[in-house]
């Protein structure tokens, strides 16, 4: 008798095995998104085209500067959008470089295909062109407006130039030939 009990405790253990590791369990989904707020639709920007370089107004929280389709078959545009009101004003229509950037002053600084800095008004007036060298660069504003920087790129040499407002060169800052790390010396970075 304890012979045939040893035999069947020994048969049923890995038919015993076997019924346990049929027994799987699922693991417990984890929902890891939430649910988007329809409700912030209202504040979405719809247009056509692709957006880059955003920027916001600094005297109105309430708009924003965009590039629209600089990379894509459609005609380029610089354009503020008000995002209560979602209207569109066109700034500038055309090829231009680098990110804009808008002054406390009210002037938007840009970059056309010339590879000079241009400023206009966001209401699309004012277009007036603030170098002439061809190779500036990422310009930006200061925090007041007061003056702005441009990176001057030519023949291996980098240099950042301060401008007035009206385009007139105030300091020079000498980079040497250009290297390993310098990207990091355009005024953009320094915002």
């Amino acid at each position: 008798m304890v012979k045939w009990s040893k035999m069947f405790l020994l048969s049923s253990i890995p038919i015993f095995l076997l019924a346990l590791s049929s027994c799987r369990h699922e693991p417990e989904v984890v929902q890891d998104c939430v649910p988007l707020d329809r409700s912030i639709e209202r504040n979405a920007i719809f247009v056509d085209g692709f957006i880059d370089n955003p920027c916001f107004n600094p005297n109105n929280k309430d708009e924003i500067l965009i590039v629209l389709n600089k990379y894509s078959s459609l005609p380029p545009q610089l354009v503020v959008y008000n995002l209560v009101t979602h209207e569109k004003t066109i700034v500038y229509e055309g090829s231009h470089l680098f990110p804009p950037s808008w002054g406390k002053n009210n002037w938007i600084l840009m970059n056309l295909s010339d590879h000079n800095v241009w400023k206009i008004k966001p209401d699309g007036t004012g277009l007036v062109k603030l170098t002439s060298n061809n190779c500036d660069y990422y310009p930006k504003w200061n925090d007041d407006a007061s003056r702005f920087a441009a990176e001057f790129g030519s023949c291996g040499l980098q240099k950042t130039i301060i401008y007035t407002p009206e385009g007139q060169t105030l300091d020079t800052l000498n980079f040497g030939a250009l290297g390993p790390g310098s990207a990091w010396n355009h005024p953009l970075y320094s915002a």
